[in-house]
């Protein structure tokens, strides 16, 4: 992986991370869709960047010739007996391995991090739905056991919708029958699995900064493209926008794990684009359409030439050993 190649990746994301989102103002009469995959490309190429990086430092370092600044150190590890004495070393070759690995090691530990707090988030859901189930609601949800009022889907692999007792007091016919068709628009859409995939992309790239604002971004897109499935589906946007308001204003209810409730993401902004219902912008919608394709296909690229330097050999793993000449 050449140095080239690292910048023109951190070039494409910076242009991305500060420019494209400019785009992407909650008051534009943006696409949810097209909003939502410009997010998701720029996530991507977070972990692409996250990739090269770490390839390049293999392949700049791949020769050693610019370790020899580094001393030779020696561990000595004392035991209770006398024979037992150990002293490994380490030279500038074996340091300058363990340096060359820290890029992998920080993107192989964000990745374990980021898959068991999915796996952990999505166990406990599990086991609250089961412990707090009164029974079926209506349109095939669930009725839980919840103080406050919550209507939400949750679950990723197997989603189901969730309402409380006091959703079903507190919505009429028109505002229940709106909020419902917010969450299957969740389901159908599979936007649970969208979100997964933009929190696990943020964590393989965490150490990049900037990206929990392209994640807070794609969850706003999301909630305003269920929101346009239900107006779709029952032709009420203002049933909508007063079920909204209400779960807004009402007490927090849920376990917050794995949950996408209908008063999710960007409130305001989603009140006021169901109460103007003004049309979508087809030319901001090729841009966007565009701009996602571009970084897609150029974070491809950039993964492919790392690839292909791994297969031919390019870029060589690092050998890490132990030496005992340089130690006393």
């Amino acid at each position: 992986m050449r140095l080239e190649s690292v910048l023109w990746a951190a070039a494409l994301l910076a242009v991305s991370q500060f420019l494209v989102p400019l785009l992407l103002q909650p008051e534009r009469q943006v696409r949810p869709a097209a909003g939502a995959a410009v997010c998701l490309s720029i996530l991507g190429l977070r972990v692409v960047l996250s990739i090269s990086v770490a390839l390049f430092v293999l392949d700049f370092t791949s020769t050693g010739d610019h370790l020899t600044w580094i001393p030779a150190w020696c561990l000595h590890l004392a035991t209770p007996l006398p024979l037992l004495q150990f002293h490994p070393g380490l030279g500038e070759h074996a340091l300058g391995d363990i340096a060359r690995l820290l890029p992998a090691i920080v993107i192989a530990t964000a990745t374990f991090i980021s898959i068991r707090k999915v796996s952990q988030d999505n166990r406990k859901l599990t086991r609250w739905i089961d412990s707090s189930r009164l029974g079926d609601g209506p349109a095939g949800s669930v009725i839980v056991r919840d103080p406050g009022m919550l209507l939400a889907v949750a679950g990723v692999r197997s989603p189901r919708v969730l309402v409380s007792p006091s959703t079903l007091v507190h919505l009429d016919d028109e505002e229940l029958e709106a909020g419902l068709q917010h969450e299957f628009g969740h389901i159908e859409r599979r936007h649970q699995t969208l979100s997964a995939a933009g929190s696990l992309l943020l964590g393989l790239s965490r150490p990049i900064p900037g990206g929990d604002e392209t994640v807070a971004r794609l969850r706003y897109f999301l909630e305003r493209d269920a929101d346009e499935f239900a107006v779709s589906r029952t032709a009420d946007p203002s049933s909508l926008a007063r079920a909204i308001c209400k779960l807004s204003t009402a007490s927090a209810g849920g376990q917050g794990f794995a949950i996408t409730g209908l008063k999710g993401a960007g409130v305001s902004e989603r009140l006021g684009h169901l109460v103007e219902r003004r049309s979508f912008s087809a030319s901001l919608d090729v841009v966007l359409s565009v701009s996602a394709f571009t970084i897609a296909a150029l974070a491809v690229t950039l993964l492919t030439i790392g690839g292909e330097l791994l297969l031919a050999g390019s870029i060589s793993p690092p050998h890490i050993a132990l030496t005992s000449q340089i130690c006393a």
